[in-house]
């Protein structure tokens, strides 16, 4: 599995392409030197002294314009930076939240589906407890490119905190979402992870809420979170039925 180093999502707003009307469309009016135009008058009317200082004043625009583009794009930069989780290759909590606003609203807007998936990782602490913290923290990043591997580019990875993470799914009814969520759990275990000189067997249990513009963010993750606990919980009373 090729694991990526950076997840970004596409932000929806950001035009890019020729003839795109983005903030870096005013790099094509560098190098106008027209006070004619700029004052509305006749060259003849101009006094040298006054195209002069136009001219200076037009150049001044034109820096000022590129400063501008070059401090949002470090903005931009840093809103990254803010919204990446500092240990795994997907957004951190503030990240997702903002992206499954976001997928909120476009249901809302275009009558669409969309769903999101709660993950939680079976066993983590017992990892923790026998191999140490960094196999942990391995486990951790070893799970998030799973999940980053596993879903389309238009999908939104996120981890919420701890060994939990989420999923946005767009254009996906539950229906779809429901099978997703079988797949990937069944993916990872299938998946080998060794941690040093240890072959770590790893599960998790997903559930699934949809995405509705009648819900806020912060309901849409409670139910996705109340259905995988109910998965969890089936998944727990099927292992020992079986041991039985």
């Amino acid at each position: 599995m090729a694991a990526r180093t950076k997840y970004r999502p596409h932000r929806g707003n950001e035009q890019t392409g020729p003839g795109s009307p983005g903030r870096h469309a005013t790099g094509a009016r560098r190098g106008r030197r027209d006070p004619e135009s700029c004052l509305g008058i006749p060259s003849t009317e101009i006094a040298p002294n006054v195209r002069s200082a136009v001219m200076r004043l037009m150049d001044e625009l034109d820096q000022l314009k590129h400063d501008l583009s070059q401090a949002e794009d470090r903005v931009s930069e840093l809103q990254d930076i803010a919204d990446e989780d500092p240990l795994v290759p997907v957004l951190n909590r503030r990240g997702f939240i903002r992206e499954l606003d976001r997928a909120i609203a476009y249901v809302n807007r275009y009558k669409t589906g969309a769903c999101m998936v709660y993950i939680d990782l079976d066993g983590f602490k017992e990892i923790n407890d026998i191999y140490g913290h960094a196999a942990g923290d391995a486990a951790l990043k070893f799970t998030g490119a799973f999940l980053v591997a596993n879903v389309r580019s238009s999908d939104i990875v996120g981890r919420l905190g701890g060994d939990e993470f989420a999923i946005v799914l767009h254009q996906a009814d539950r229906s779809a979402a429901e099978a997703k969520a079988r797949h990937l759990e069944q993916g990872i275990l299938e998946e080998p992870f060794a941690y040093q000189d240890c072959k770590i067997d790893l599960c998790f249990s997903a559930g699934v809420a949809k995405i509705s513009s009648t819900k806020s963010s912060a309901e849409i993750v409670e139910r996705a979170d109340k259905a995988m606990f109910a998965r969890k919980k089936s998944r727990r009373r099927s292992r020992v039925q079986q041991q039985d």
